[in-house]
Protein backbone atom coordinates (compact mmCIF):
# COMPACT_ATOMS: atom_id res chain seq x y z
CA UNK A 1 0.00 0.00 0.00
CA UNK A 2 1.45 3.35 -0.86
CA UNK A 3 2.18 6.02 1.62
CA UNK A 4 -0.79 8.25 -0.09
CA UNK A 5 -2.92 5.45 0.77
CA UNK A 6 -2.14 4.39 4.01
CA UNK A 7 -2.26 8.25 5.09
CA UNK A 8 -5.82 8.84 3.36
CA UNK A 9 -7.01 5.12 5.84
CA UNK A 10 -5.24 6.60 8.99
CA UNK A 11 -7.38 10.16 8.22
CA UNK A 12 -10.57 8.26 7.68
CA UNK A 13 -9.98 6.24 10.89
CA UNK A 14 -10.00 9.78 12.69
CA UNK A 15 -12.51 12.39 12.96
CA UNK A 16 -11.84 15.95 12.17
CA UNK A 17 -12.23 16.63 15.64
CA UNK A 18 -9.43 13.90 16.72
CA UNK A 19 -7.42 15.02 13.90
CA UNK A 20 -7.34 18.45 14.58
CA UNK A 21 -6.82 17.73 18.50
CA UNK A 22 -3.75 15.77 17.53
CA UNK A 23 -2.15 18.42 15.82
CA UNK A 24 -2.46 21.33 17.54
CA UNK A 25 -1.32 19.54 20.79
CA UNK A 26 2.04 18.96 18.32
CA UNK A 27 2.23 22.76 17.74
CA UNK A 28 1.79 23.34 21.23
CA UNK A 29 4.47 20.73 22.34
CA UNK A 30 6.78 22.33 19.63
CA UNK A 31 6.13 26.21 20.42
CA UNK A 32 7.01 25.03 24.17
CA UNK A 33 10.11 23.17 23.51
CA UNK A 34 11.37 26.14 21.50
CA UNK A 35 10.20 28.62 24.02
CA UNK A 36 12.23 27.00 26.81
CA UNK A 37 15.22 26.99 24.24
CA UNK A 38 15.21 30.32 23.88
CA UNK A 39 14.41 31.37 27.46
CA UNK A 40 17.59 29.05 28.57
CA UNK A 41 19.41 30.58 25.92
CA UNK A 42 18.78 34.05 27.15
CA UNK A 43 19.16 33.31 30.67
CA UNK A 44 22.34 32.04 29.83
CA UNK A 45 23.41 35.33 28.06
CA UNK A 46 21.96 37.42 30.77
CA UNK A 47 23.72 35.59 33.52
CA UNK A 48 27.51 35.81 30.98
CA UNK A 49 26.36 39.69 30.19
CA UNK A 50 25.74 40.03 34.11
CA UNK A 51 29.61 38.61 34.94
CA UNK A 52 30.89 40.80 32.11
CA UNK A 53 29.54 43.85 33.08
CA UNK A 54 30.43 43.38 36.65
CA UNK A 55 34.13 42.68 36.03
CA UNK A 56 33.80 46.00 33.76
CA UNK A 57 32.71 47.89 35.90
CA UNK A 58 35.32 46.55 39.18
CA UNK A 59 38.16 47.13 36.43
CA UNK A 60 36.42 50.30 36.27
CA UNK A 61 36.42 51.46 40.00
CA UNK A 62 39.96 50.00 40.53
CA UNK A 63 41.40 51.89 38.03
CA UNK A 64 39.96 54.92 39.40
CA UNK A 65 41.53 54.18 42.80
CA UNK A 66 44.65 53.33 41.07
CA UNK A 67 44.78 56.72 39.35
CA UNK A 68 44.28 58.73 42.93
CA UNK A 69 46.25 56.59 45.21
CA UNK A 70 49.28 57.30 42.82
CA UNK A 71 48.94 61.85 42.99
CA UNK A 72 48.53 60.49 46.42
CA UNK A 73 51.76 58.67 46.70
CA UNK A 74 53.70 61.02 44.76
CA UNK A 75 52.31 64.17 47.24
CA UNK A 76 52.73 62.42 50.56
CA UNK A 77 56.09 61.85 53.50
CA UNK A 78 54.97 60.17 56.67
CA UNK A 79 56.13 56.72 56.19
CA UNK A 80 53.01 54.75 57.47
CA UNK A 81 50.95 56.77 54.17
CA UNK A 82 53.68 55.69 51.69
CA UNK A 83 53.33 52.06 52.87
CA UNK A 84 49.21 52.24 52.49
CA UNK A 85 48.83 53.65 49.79
CA UNK A 86 51.44 51.64 48.02
CA UNK A 87 49.98 48.29 49.41
CA UNK A 88 46.32 49.79 48.17
CA UNK A 89 47.84 50.48 44.98
CA UNK A 90 49.33 46.77 44.23
CA UNK A 91 46.62 45.25 45.73
CA UNK A 92 43.90 47.15 43.36
CA UNK A 93 46.11 46.64 40.37
CA UNK A 94 45.78 42.88 40.91
CA UNK A 95 42.44 42.98 41.18
CA UNK A 96 42.34 44.98 38.28
CA UNK A 97 44.88 42.38 35.77
CA UNK A 98 42.08 39.66 36.77
CA UNK A 99 39.12 41.78 35.93
CA UNK A 100 40.61 42.14 32.88
CA UNK A 101 41.17 38.55 32.55
CA UNK A 102 37.81 37.95 32.97
CA UNK A 103 36.26 39.56 30.06
CA UNK A 104 35.51 38.12 26.57
CA UNK A 105 38.54 39.60 25.31
CA UNK A 106 39.85 36.59 23.04
CA UNK A 107 40.49 37.92 19.95
CA UNK A 108 41.57 41.61 21.25
CA UNK A 109 45.20 42.07 22.15
CA UNK A 110 45.84 43.77 25.25
CA UNK A 111 49.13 43.09 26.33
CA UNK A 112 50.31 46.82 26.68
CA UNK A 113 47.38 47.38 29.06
CA UNK A 114 48.03 44.42 30.98
CA UNK A 115 52.01 45.18 31.20
CA UNK A 116 50.66 48.60 32.86
CA UNK A 117 48.63 47.13 35.14
CA UNK A 118 51.80 44.83 36.07
CA UNK A 119 53.97 47.93 36.30
CA UNK A 120 52.15 49.85 38.52
CA UNK A 121 51.42 47.24 40.99
CA UNK A 122 55.15 45.76 40.84
CA UNK A 123 56.46 49.44 41.00
CA UNK A 124 54.43 50.38 44.11
CA UNK A 125 55.70 47.15 45.69
CA UNK A 126 59.18 47.61 45.39
CA UNK A 127 58.48 50.71 46.27
CA UNK A 128 57.38 50.18 49.68
CA UNK A 129 59.47 47.01 50.56
CA UNK A 130 62.66 50.20 49.52
CA UNK A 131 61.08 52.23 51.73
CA UNK A 132 61.07 50.46 54.79
CA UNK A 133 64.52 50.52 54.96
CA UNK A 134 65.56 53.80 53.04
CA UNK A 135 61.80 56.39 53.95
CA UNK A 136 63.06 58.79 51.44
CA UNK A 137 61.23 58.99 47.50
CA UNK A 138 63.51 60.35 44.96
CA UNK A 139 62.25 62.75 42.69
CA UNK A 140 62.73 59.99 39.88
CA UNK A 141 60.50 57.97 41.81
CA UNK A 142 57.54 61.09 42.01
CA UNK A 143 57.99 61.68 38.52
CA UNK A 144 57.34 58.14 37.33
CA UNK A 145 54.21 58.13 39.66
CA UNK A 146 53.50 61.18 38.27
CA UNK A 147 53.44 59.72 34.77
CA UNK A 148 51.97 56.64 35.74
CA UNK A 149 49.03 58.06 36.88
CA UNK A 150 48.48 60.14 33.61
CA UNK A 151 48.41 56.87 31.73
CA UNK A 152 45.40 55.65 34.32
CA UNK A 153 43.61 58.39 33.74
CA UNK A 154 43.68 58.25 30.30
CA UNK A 155 42.71 54.37 30.98
CA UNK A 156 40.15 55.69 33.26
CA UNK A 157 38.02 57.97 31.03
CA UNK A 158 38.17 55.26 27.96
CA UNK A 159 36.77 52.99 30.38
CA UNK A 160 34.32 55.41 31.84
CA UNK A 161 33.02 56.06 28.05
CA UNK A 162 32.70 52.19 27.25
CA UNK A 163 31.14 51.81 30.62
CA UNK A 164 28.00 54.69 29.74
CA UNK A 165 27.92 53.32 26.14
CA UNK A 166 27.11 49.69 27.52
CA UNK A 167 24.32 51.27 29.76
CA UNK A 168 22.48 53.37 26.75
CA UNK A 169 22.55 50.17 24.64
CA UNK A 170 25.05 51.20 22.11
CA UNK A 171 27.26 48.47 23.46
CA UNK A 172 27.29 44.76 24.20
CA UNK A 173 29.61 42.50 24.63
CA UNK A 174 30.59 40.20 22.02
CA UNK A 175 28.25 41.59 19.44
CA UNK A 176 29.79 41.93 16.18
CA UNK A 177 30.77 45.52 15.02
CA UNK A 178 27.27 47.32 13.54
CA UNK A 179 24.91 45.20 14.97
CA UNK A 180 22.93 46.52 17.56
CA UNK A 181 25.73 47.93 19.08
CA UNK A 182 29.43 48.14 19.03
CA UNK A 183 31.41 45.31 19.56
CA UNK A 184 33.15 45.60 23.04
CA UNK A 185 36.67 43.64 21.98
CA UNK A 186 36.80 46.54 19.26
CA UNK A 187 36.36 49.15 21.93
CA UNK A 188 39.18 47.75 23.72
CA UNK A 189 41.44 47.39 21.09
CA UNK A 190 41.27 51.44 20.46
CA UNK A 191 41.79 51.77 24.03
CA UNK A 192 44.88 49.28 23.78
CA UNK A 193 46.06 51.84 20.82
CA UNK A 194 46.20 54.64 23.33
CA UNK A 195 49.20 52.42 25.25
CA UNK A 196 51.29 52.44 22.05
CA UNK A 197 53.50 54.77 23.02
CA UNK A 198 53.47 53.49 26.12
CA UNK A 199 57.51 54.56 28.23
CA UNK A 200 59.63 52.03 29.62
CA UNK A 201 59.50 52.01 33.02
CA UNK A 202 63.19 51.45 35.11
CA UNK A 203 63.05 50.03 38.35
CA UNK A 204 64.10 47.88 40.21
CA UNK A 205 61.72 44.74 39.92
CA UNK A 206 60.55 41.80 37.72
CA UNK A 207 58.78 43.79 35.51
CA UNK A 208 60.39 46.47 34.78
CA UNK A 209 61.57 46.74 31.05
CA UNK A 210 65.22 46.45 32.00
CA UNK A 211 65.00 43.25 33.87
CA UNK A 212 63.20 41.53 31.01
CA UNK A 213 65.90 42.62 28.63
CA UNK A 214 68.28 41.67 30.77
CA UNK A 215 71.59 40.66 28.75
CA UNK A 216 73.54 36.96 29.63
CA UNK A 217 75.93 37.44 32.38
CA UNK A 218 77.80 33.88 30.75
CA UNK A 219 77.50 34.95 26.91
CA UNK A 220 77.82 38.91 26.90
CA UNK A 221 81.24 38.37 25.97
CA UNK A 222 81.62 34.90 23.79
CA UNK A 223 82.12 34.78 20.10
CA UNK A 224 79.00 34.59 17.97
CA UNK A 225 78.97 30.96 16.15
CA UNK A 226 77.54 30.39 12.72
CA UNK A 227 74.62 28.33 11.88
CA UNK A 228 76.41 25.41 11.14
CA UNK A 229 78.43 25.57 14.02
CA UNK A 230 74.79 25.79 16.09
CA UNK A 231 73.54 22.90 13.82
CA UNK A 232 76.75 20.74 14.70
CA UNK A 233 76.34 21.08 18.56
CA UNK A 234 72.47 20.21 17.97
CA UNK A 235 74.30 17.03 16.60
CA UNK A 236 76.24 16.62 19.91
CA UNK A 237 73.68 16.55 22.13
CA UNK A 238 71.14 14.50 20.62
CA UNK A 239 72.33 10.76 19.75
CA UNK A 240 72.22 9.56 16.14
CA UNK A 241 69.49 7.55 16.32
CA UNK A 242 67.24 9.86 17.06
CA UNK A 243 68.30 12.57 14.32
CA UNK A 244 66.64 11.73 10.85
CA UNK A 245 66.49 14.63 9.45
CA UNK A 246 67.48 18.47 11.05
CA UNK A 247 65.48 21.42 10.07
CA UNK A 248 66.38 24.99 10.23
CA UNK A 249 63.66 26.85 11.42
CA UNK A 250 65.39 30.77 11.69
CA UNK A 251 66.23 33.12 14.31
CA UNK A 252 64.88 34.14 17.85
CA UNK A 253 66.17 37.97 18.90
CA UNK A 254 65.83 39.41 22.34
CA UNK A 255 67.68 39.00 25.18
CA UNK A 256 69.29 35.76 23.90
CA UNK A 257 69.24 35.62 20.51
CA UNK A 258 69.07 32.05 19.34
CA UNK A 259 68.83 29.66 16.60
CA UNK A 260 66.04 27.49 16.42
CA UNK A 261 66.15 24.00 14.96
CA UNK A 262 63.50 20.80 14.50
CA UNK A 263 64.89 17.20 14.30
CA UNK A 264 62.76 14.21 13.17
CA UNK A 265 63.90 11.35 14.32
CA UNK A 266 62.01 9.48 11.77
CA UNK A 267 61.99 10.82 8.24
CA UNK A 268 58.49 9.36 7.77
CA UNK A 269 56.83 10.07 11.31
CA UNK A 270 56.41 13.82 11.80
CA UNK A 271 54.50 13.54 14.27
CA UNK A 272 57.36 13.21 16.94
CA UNK A 273 59.81 16.00 16.96
CA UNK A 274 62.93 17.55 19.32
CA UNK A 275 63.06 21.11 18.92
CA UNK A 276 66.23 22.67 20.02
CA UNK A 277 67.57 26.21 20.45
CA UNK A 278 71.06 26.86 20.61
CA UNK A 279 72.66 30.69 21.48
CA UNK A 280 74.35 32.63 18.77
CA UNK A 281 76.87 33.63 21.37
CA UNK A 282 78.90 30.82 22.39
CA UNK A 283 76.87 27.92 20.79
CA UNK A 284 75.04 27.06 23.82
CA UNK A 285 72.21 24.85 23.99
CA UNK A 286 69.66 27.08 25.56
CA UNK A 287 66.50 24.90 25.11
CA UNK A 288 65.72 21.35 24.10
CA UNK A 289 61.91 19.69 24.18
CA UNK A 290 61.55 16.22 22.49
CA UNK A 291 57.74 15.56 22.24
CA UNK A 292 57.72 12.16 22.47
CA UNK A 293 55.05 10.32 24.63
CA UNK A 294 55.88 8.24 28.02
CA UNK A 295 53.30 5.69 29.00
CA UNK A 296 54.69 3.60 32.03
CA UNK A 297 57.68 3.70 34.55
CA UNK A 298 60.68 1.27 34.69
CA UNK A 299 63.63 3.39 36.72
CA UNK A 300 63.12 5.19 39.57
CA UNK A 301 63.91 8.89 40.48
CA UNK A 302 67.30 8.18 41.18
CA UNK A 303 68.27 6.69 37.96
CA UNK A 304 66.40 9.82 36.65
CA UNK A 305 68.63 12.16 38.49
CA UNK A 306 71.62 10.11 37.60
CA UNK A 307 70.56 10.02 33.83
CA UNK A 308 70.04 13.51 33.95
CA UNK A 309 73.28 14.68 35.48
CA UNK A 310 75.43 12.71 33.10
CA UNK A 311 73.86 14.67 30.19
CA UNK A 312 74.48 18.38 32.10
CA UNK A 313 77.99 17.21 32.30
CA UNK A 314 78.65 15.76 28.43
CA UNK A 315 76.37 19.35 27.62
CA UNK A 316 79.09 21.47 29.55
CA UNK A 317 77.51 22.00 32.91
CA UNK A 318 79.63 21.39 35.00
CA UNK A 319 79.54 21.00 38.92
CA UNK A 320 75.41 20.68 39.16
CA UNK A 321 73.72 19.89 41.95
CA UNK A 322 70.11 18.11 41.75
CA UNK A 323 67.76 20.15 44.07
CA UNK A 324 63.76 19.17 43.55
CA UNK A 325 61.48 17.49 41.14
CA UNK A 326 58.18 16.47 39.83
CA UNK A 327 56.92 13.53 37.70
CA UNK A 328 53.91 14.10 35.27
CA UNK A 329 53.01 11.52 32.75
CA UNK A 330 55.67 9.82 33.86
CA UNK A 331 58.14 12.09 33.29
CA UNK A 332 60.51 13.57 35.62
CA UNK A 333 61.22 17.10 35.54
CA UNK A 334 64.13 17.61 37.69
CA UNK A 335 66.30 21.03 38.81
CA UNK A 336 69.63 21.28 39.30
CA UNK A 337 71.43 24.24 40.77
CA UNK A 338 75.34 25.17 40.42
CA UNK A 339 77.59 24.04 43.23
CA UNK A 340 80.97 26.11 43.99
CA UNK A 341 82.67 24.50 47.15
CA UNK A 342 80.09 24.80 49.89
CA UNK A 343 78.14 27.44 48.18
CA UNK A 344 74.56 26.48 46.51
CA UNK A 345 73.83 29.35 43.67
CA UNK A 346 69.90 29.00 43.12
CA UNK A 347 70.13 31.54 40.07
CA UNK A 348 72.06 29.14 38.25
CA UNK A 349 68.97 26.71 37.10
CA UNK A 350 68.66 24.13 34.64
CA UNK A 351 65.91 21.75 34.64
CA UNK A 352 66.42 18.56 32.92
CA UNK A 353 63.62 16.14 31.90
CA UNK A 354 64.19 12.37 31.71
CA UNK A 355 61.86 9.28 30.24
CA UNK A 356 60.67 6.98 33.01
CA UNK A 357 60.59 4.39 30.65
CA UNK A 358 64.03 4.56 29.24
CA UNK A 359 65.97 7.24 30.93
CA UNK A 360 66.20 9.19 27.91
CA UNK A 361 66.79 12.74 28.50
CA UNK A 362 63.02 14.29 26.58
CA UNK A 363 64.27 17.85 27.94
CA UNK A 364 66.42 20.70 28.98
CA UNK A 365 65.95 24.70 29.93
CA UNK A 366 68.71 26.73 30.81
CA UNK A 367 68.07 30.25 30.70
CA UNK A 368 68.49 30.71 33.89
CA UNK A 369 71.73 29.58 34.04
CA UNK A 370 73.01 31.51 30.71
CA UNK A 371 71.61 34.77 32.19
CA UNK A 372 73.32 34.47 35.49
CA UNK A 373 76.17 32.00 35.74
CA UNK A 374 79.28 34.35 36.52
CA UNK A 375 82.02 34.93 39.02
CA UNK A 376 80.47 36.39 42.28
CA UNK A 377 82.93 38.06 44.59
CA UNK A 378 81.01 37.67 48.26
CA UNK A 379 82.25 38.39 51.33
CA UNK A 380 82.65 35.89 54.38
CA UNK A 381 79.81 35.72 56.02
CA UNK A 382 79.56 38.31 58.79
CA UNK A 383 77.02 36.54 60.54
CA UNK A 384 77.56 32.97 61.45
CA UNK A 385 75.43 29.82 61.14
CA UNK A 386 75.05 30.07 64.69
CA UNK A 387 74.55 33.63 64.86
CA UNK A 388 71.69 33.20 61.79
CA UNK A 389 69.94 30.41 63.38
CA UNK A 390 69.17 32.79 66.45
CA UNK A 391 67.09 34.89 63.99
CA UNK A 392 64.76 31.54 63.35
CA UNK A 393 61.17 31.40 65.02
CA UNK A 394 61.48 29.15 68.11
CA UNK A 395 58.98 27.25 67.55
CA UNK A 396 61.43 26.00 64.40
CA UNK A 397 63.41 22.59 64.84
CA UNK A 398 66.32 23.24 62.37
CA UNK A 399 67.52 19.79 60.68
CA UNK A 400 70.80 21.12 58.54
CA UNK A 401 71.93 24.46 56.87
CA UNK A 402 74.04 25.52 53.89
CA UNK A 403 75.62 28.67 52.33
CA UNK A 404 73.18 29.33 49.47
CA UNK A 405 73.06 32.29 47.08
CA UNK A 406 69.04 32.93 45.59
CA UNK A 407 67.72 35.29 43.40
CA UNK A 408 65.58 38.41 44.61
CA UNK A 409 62.33 40.13 43.32
CA UNK A 410 64.92 43.30 42.99
CA UNK A 411 66.82 41.27 40.16
CA UNK A 412 70.11 41.06 42.10
CA UNK A 413 71.39 38.08 44.48
CA UNK A 414 71.41 37.65 48.19
CA UNK A 415 73.98 35.83 50.26
CA UNK A 416 72.43 33.48 52.77
CA UNK A 417 72.16 31.24 54.76
CA UNK A 418 70.08 28.56 53.84
CA UNK A 419 68.24 26.33 56.87
CA UNK A 420 65.85 23.50 56.40
CA UNK A 421 63.22 23.02 58.99
CA UNK A 422 60.10 21.42 60.80
CA UNK A 423 56.80 23.02 62.14
CA UNK A 424 55.04 20.26 63.03
CA UNK A 425 54.54 18.17 59.98
CA UNK A 426 55.14 21.01 57.48
CA UNK A 427 58.81 21.50 55.92
CA UNK A 428 60.53 25.04 55.70
CA UNK A 429 63.35 26.69 53.82
CA UNK A 430 64.51 30.02 55.20
CA UNK A 431 66.82 31.93 54.14
CA UNK A 432 68.40 34.68 56.49
CA UNK A 433 71.57 37.21 54.91
CA UNK A 434 74.61 36.35 55.93
CA UNK A 435 75.25 40.52 55.80
CA UNK A 436 72.66 41.95 57.66
CA UNK A 437 71.12 38.81 59.27
CA UNK A 438 67.57 39.58 57.62
CA UNK A 439 65.44 36.90 56.36
CA UNK A 440 65.71 36.99 52.83
CA UNK A 441 62.79 34.58 52.26
CA UNK A 442 60.78 31.56 53.45
CA UNK A 443 59.37 28.77 51.14
CA UNK A 444 57.62 25.41 51.91
CA UNK A 445 58.61 22.14 50.83
CA UNK A 446 55.69 20.48 49.11
CA UNK A 447 56.18 16.49 48.97
CA UNK A 448 53.47 14.37 47.19
CA UNK A 449 53.64 11.05 45.25
CA UNK A 450 54.62 13.49 42.23
CA UNK A 451 57.72 14.82 43.74
CA UNK A 452 59.17 17.40 45.89
CA UNK A 453 58.70 20.79 45.03
CA UNK A 454 58.81 24.79 46.70
CA UNK A 455 55.81 27.05 47.64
Amino acid sequence: MRFREKFRDFKNRLTDRHMYSVIVGLIIVMVAVFSYQAKVSADYKNRLDSQYIRAFDDLTEYVSTIETSLFKCAAVTEPKSVVRLAGDIYAKAASASVCLGQLPLSDAPLENTAKYLSQVGDFTYMLSLGYMDNPVISDAQRKAMLDLSKYAVTLEQSLYEMQQKYYSGALRFGTPSGQNGDAFAGDMEKLEAQFQDYPSLIYDGPFSDHVQDKESVLLKDKPEVSKEDAENKVKEIISKERIGEIKFDGEVGGNLPTYMFTVFPDDNNRSRAITVQISKKGGMVIQMLDNREVTVQNIDIHAAKQKALAFLKTTGFEDMRDSYFEIKENIATINFAYAQGNILYYSDLVKVKIAMDSGEVLGLEAGGYAANHGHRAFSAPEFTMENAKKRLSPALYVENAQLAVIPRKTQDEAFCWEFKCRLEDKTFLIYINTENGKEEDILMLIETEGGMLTI
